[in-house]
């Protein structure tokens, strides 16, 4: 059992923003399927996005915040998680993702990222699922899996490597390397639903019966690819290994969007998964 958070609603470019829980269930095949039990969402139940010292000081054991006259919110809310002094709210959520094996992201996307709301739930929760030995491969997360699903006000051709906005994996590097992946989550491959406002309802009908075949067989999906941690030198900045160099040298792409070396990004790295 466990929780997948979503923030999606209607099937246009204004999609509500919902948390979601549900568990994996195991059908007579043997194959597991994705049950949504229940949806809260993120704007109807007001939740609260904005950063701030208050959400460190909720413990009356605990006196203030570390340093106050230099704030750094990442590292404060990381010591109040250790220490207990969270905001309910922020508490309660975090129980949310603990629990869960599979966690969705459904939104609309905003000037080529997450809405504000779900940004500030990302700042606001993900505070402990992070720490210098654990992350990205070796991430506290990293027996979870985690996507990306999104509505898009333009066609496909706009998020291309000759269009206007420029290659979609380019776009989601941030979000699925810099977050899911920084924090350990093995990501599926995004799910993108192509600028439905301008489209028909029977191509809309179509896109969430798409959506709806594949989450029933989701758990068994290959997941995208993301160098591992272990091909980084600590002592050296992390960057690559010498022989880890060695070794891709004579590949025509690089690594990944972000480590490519270099070379020509590998083509769909980041909306593929790599076999």
């Amino acid at each position: 059992m466990g929780s997948v958070v979503r923030a999606a609603g209607r099937m246009d470019y204004h999609t509500r923003y919902v948390s979601v829980s549900a568990r994996r269930e195991k059908k007579e095949s043997g194959k597991t399927r994705v049950v949504i039990e229940q949806k809260r969402e993120l704007e109807a139940c007001k939740y609260n996005n904005h950063c701030s010292q208050e959400e460190c000081l909720t413990s009356p054991r605990v006196s203030g915040v570390k340093d106050a006259e230099n704030f750094c919110y990442a590292k404060e809310i990381k010591l109040a998680s250790e220490e207990g002094r969270l905001a309910e709210d922020i508490k309660k959520e975090q129980e949310k993702l603990k629990e869960a094996d599979l966690v969705i992201f459904q939104f609309p996307m905003y000037w080529s990222s997450v809405p504000a709301i779900m940004k500030g739930w990302m700042d606001r929760v993900l505070g402990f699922a992070y720490a210098q030995e654990k992350r990205y491969s070796e991430g506290i997360f990293k027996d979870k899996k985690a996507m990306l699903s999104f509505t898009t006000d333009c066609p496909e051709s706009v998020y291309s490597d000759t269009g206007i906005n420029g290659d979609i994996n380019v776009t989601l590097w941030p979000l699925q390397n810099g977050i899911l992946n920084y924090c350990g989550f093995q990501v599926f491959a995004p799910q993108i639903f192509w600028d439905p406002a301008t489209g028909s309802p029977e191509s809309r009908s179509s896109m969430l019966e798409g959506w709806r075949t594949r989450l029933q067989n989701l758990c068994g999906e290959a997941t995208v690819y993301f160098a591992p941690l272990d091909y980084f030198d600590k002592e050296k900045g992390f960057l690559l290994k010498p022989e880890v160099k060695e070794k891709y040298a004579s590949k025509e792409s690089g690594l990944t969007v972000g480590i490519h070396m270099g070379k020509p990004l590998p083509a769909n790295s980041q909306t593929k998964a790599r076999v």
